[in-house]
Parts: structure tokens; sequence; C-alpha cells
């Protein structure tokens, strides 16, 4: 469950020397809760290994803004982060805004399994793509 802002200390989108990673794994689902403050951030290669990333109550809490997510995202589901009117408008939730961290090209968060080629490059497989 994630209820407040996850900051580098250094933010590498302004200081190119930042060292500051970090990655958040769960076995089943990464829950965003519904009392997350408005405009949230998340800097982290987020994986949810046997579910998905999504908003707690993504339906009920009205609009809360922006969700910028730096790093990365893995899931095995599409979770729900917000609904949409059908002019495309956000109603509830977060409009999920994704910026990959293009350091984990070559690296990847402390203690963080990743698999290599032989080129020493991180591997991603996409297995399948199903929404829920």
């Amino acid at each position: 469950m994630i209820g407040n802002h996850i900051r580098y200390n250094t933010d590498p989108r302004t200081d190119p020397t930042s060292t500051d990673l970090l990655g958040l794994v769960a076995n089943s689902n990464v829950t965003v809760k519904q009392s997350a403050p408005n405009n949230l951030e998340i800097d982290a290669y987020v994986v949810a290994l046997n579910g998905a990333f999504q908003l707690e109550n993504f339906s009920t809490g009205g609009f809360q803004g922006d969700m910028v997510q730096f790093g990365g995202l893995m899931n095995m589901y599409c979770g729900p982060t917000g609904v949409m009117n059908a002019s495309g408008v956000i109603i509830d939730g977060y409009n999920q805004l994704q910026y990959y961290d293009t350091r984990l090209q070559n690296t990847s968060p402390p203690f963080f399994t990743a698999a290599k080629d032989a080129a020493d490059r991180i591997l991603y497989y996409k297995i399948d793509l199903k929404e829920t």
C-alpha cells in the first residue's frame, strides 16, 4: 500500500549525478491508498508480480489530480487508477503520467534481481497483456 509520495532525495531528472534508485516489489498488488495526497509522485521501479498497480476505491474518491510515476512499471494485470467520462476527462482517481527512468537501461535498483543478456543489458519480456 502506498499512502504518500515516494520521492528521491536527489532527483535524477534535475541532477544527473543522482544515484537514488528504488525498486518496489509486491508478490500481489501494489495499491495506492485512496487517502493518498492529490498530485501524487512515485519515484520507483514498481513491480506487481502476480497482480496489478492500482488505486484503492478508484471510482469513489473524486478527482485527485495527477499521479506521476517516474521509474518503470511491470505488472501481471493493468489495474485501474481512475475513471474517465466519454470525453476522456478524469472524473475519479488520478490522471496517471508514467515516465521511464532511462538509467534502468544499464542498472537496476539495489538488491533488485534483473535478468541480463551477454552484453550486460537488462532484459524485459512481454508475457501477456490482460486488463481487469
